[in-house]
């Protein structure tokens, strides 16, 4: 049914967000702040680097993450 498709795929959806914000830390970057919402968003640093990690809520064909990492600091680089 539609209904327990959109709830599977809702579930996916916080699992991916809860993967992220267990993982990124143990491998060793300090989560900054984190969002929960259509659009989620988790910032992490680690060292002179930052990392943004956005899930995209999908429909039935899934989640999109983007992950970008850059330098703290891209302006003075």
């Amino acid at each position: 049914s539609t209904q327990s498709r959109s709830s599977a795929a809702s579930d996916v959806y916080k699992r991916q967000f809860e993967y992220y914000l267990k993982n990124m830390p143990n491998q060793g970057w300090l989560n900054i702040t984190s969002v929960q919402s259509d659009v989620s968003v988790l910032t992490y640093e680690k060292g002179s680097r930052v990392a943004t990690i956005q899930i995209k809520r999908g429909t039935l064909r899934g989640s999109q993450i983007s992950v970008t990492v850059s330098p703290r600091d891209a302006l003075s680089q």
